[in-house]
């Protein structure tokens, strides 16, 4: 084989080399880029679900101290301090309702339909119930005692807590839509895992 012949031969393999490397940085460029894109994603999605998770713990904290502090004027049977905190207690309500649909629909996009649905049925409606026996009671002139309303008011207390805390332990798993399955090992999620990533997962350092 002459001189000429080998030189030919190490120019195509010097330009293959060269095309190779330009397709693989390409390659990587535009998974770098689409992996940073993914984590603007999650920061997004995450920061407003707890956007969300925080609004909706401050409408029922809200809530139940307005909700609270009119039955025990009730309870008192000071009509000063009752007519004072029951509009206290109306202006809560007004703004209860005013941000309710707003509410259920962030939660829904932020996890789910049962989620927005849950709030309601299960915060929402049992609120609403107690409060309107709380007013029954100063209607009818029966609030000496109220004693029922105020053990329901402290379950809901508590049963409200769990649900804010069951929604932070799921945004710090990720369970927000948009993120579900973000480490998931197939090829449509491909470009979605970090080189970091599927490295220490091949060394076992990640489930």
């Amino acid at each position: 084989m002459g001189e000429f012949a080998i030189n030919f031969i190490f120019l195509i393999l010097t330009l293959a080399l060269a095309v190779l490397g330009a397709a693989v940085g390409a390659w990587l460029q535009q998974r770098s880029w689409k992996y940073q894109n993914w984590e603007k994603l999650r920061s997004d999605r995450t920061r407003a679900a707890l956007a969300t998770v925080e609004q909706a713990s401050e409408m029922v904290d809200k809530r139940l101290y307005r909700q609270r502090r009119f039955l025990w004027a009730i309870r008192r049977g000071s009509p000063v301090e009752i007519e004072t905190e029951r509009q206290e207690y109306r202006s809560a309500l007004f703004q209860w309702m005013d941000n309710l649909g707003r509410t259920k629909a962030e939660l829904w996009v932020s996890f789910d339909k049962w989620t927005a649905m849950s709030f309601e049925t299960q915060i929402h409606d049992r609120l609403a119930r107690n409060g309107r026996r709380i007013e029954l009671a100063l209607r009818t002139g029966h609030g000496t005692n109220l004693t029922d309303e105020e053990r329901d008011l402290d379950r809901l207390g508590r049963s409200s807590y769990e649900f804010m805390h069951r929604l932070l332990e799921r945004i710090q798993r990720e369970e927000i839509n948009g993120l579900e399955g973000r480490n998931e090992l197939s090829y449509r999620n491909w470009d979605n895992l970090s080189s970091g990533f599927l490295l220490a997962r091949l060394f076992g350092l990640v489930a």
